[in-house]
């Protein structure tokens, strides 16, 4: 396996895994009891340190053992690919920003309702963004993995 499928691999399952990890901690915190709008922020910068820290360590471990092919540049194929994913990532990122901007407009309407009714809807907003935002990098990592192991 090339150093670029490994780093997508890799990354790819940290991703899944921070996105497992957030979802997990939030679902305890309100079972708990102790969800609230500090310890929702709170853990998510823990959430964003821990993915720094992941991805730094990842891409130097495996820099280190594939360091001739780390130095290569892309190539066409390379960004070929790297533009497929991207546009799969950014339409249902950008079907989720606009889903959060329709559910911010209707405010009135759906307050109360919300997923987590212990924080306030313009977390509960904030929330859907970051699961947006998760979701749509695990399909671009995904279609980057799909396109290499397709073209191979």
């Amino acid at each position: 396996m090339s150093y670029k499928e490994m780093t997508i691999w890799s990354t790819l399952v940290v991703t899944i895994g921070l996105l497992s990890y957030y979802l997990l901690g939030i679902n305890s915190l309100q079972a708990a009891g102790d969800l609230s709008q500090e310890t929702m922020v709170s853990y998510l910068y823990k959430v964003v340190m821990i993915a720094v820290i992941l991805e730094i360590i990842m891409q130097s471990v495996l820099a280190s053992i594939k360091h001739k092919e780390a130095d290569l540049g892309d190539d066409e194929r390379d960004k070929l690919i790297e533009l497929k994913s991207t546009k799969l990532g950014h339409w249902f990122c950008s079907a989720i920003i606009l889903m959060c901007v329709f559910l911010a407009t209707q405010i009135e309407r759906v307050s109360g309702r919300m997923l987590l009714p212990e924080v306030s809807d313009l977390y509960n907003i904030m929330h859907f963004l970051i699961i947006g935002f998760l979701v749509s990098e695990i399909i671009t990592i995904a279609s980057k993995a799909y396109l290499y192991r397709r073209d191979s």
